[in-house]
């Protein structure tokens, strides 16, 4: 399993960075210079992963693509919200 543990790691990563945004998002309430098309593939990706890393077994990677999808989409619901700003 140290590959799960590591493919997490890199997974929690990523979530923290888009938690990280999904914050200045909230602090900020407006979006600029942000190309939204990207978050959208992003946050596919990260739902696609939760379902693959399930088939291969990898709980850890599971529970990390839990936590990305969930940064991604609360960040892709706050650039919607505040998209007029």
């Amino acid at each position: 399993m140290p590959t799960d543990w590591f493919n997490a790691l890199l997974v929690m990563g990523g979530m923290y960075l888009a938690a990280a945004n999904a914050i200045a998002l909230h602090r900020d309430k407006k979006v600029r210079g942000v190309y939204w098309k990207a978050w959208v593939f992003y946050s596919f990706c990260a739902v696609w992963d939760i379902y693959y890393y399930k088939s291969v077994g990898h709980p850890w990677s599971v529970a990390a693509a839990v936590l990305l999808s969930v940064a991604t989409i609360a960040w892709l619901a706050m650039a919607f919200r505040y998209r007029k700003n």
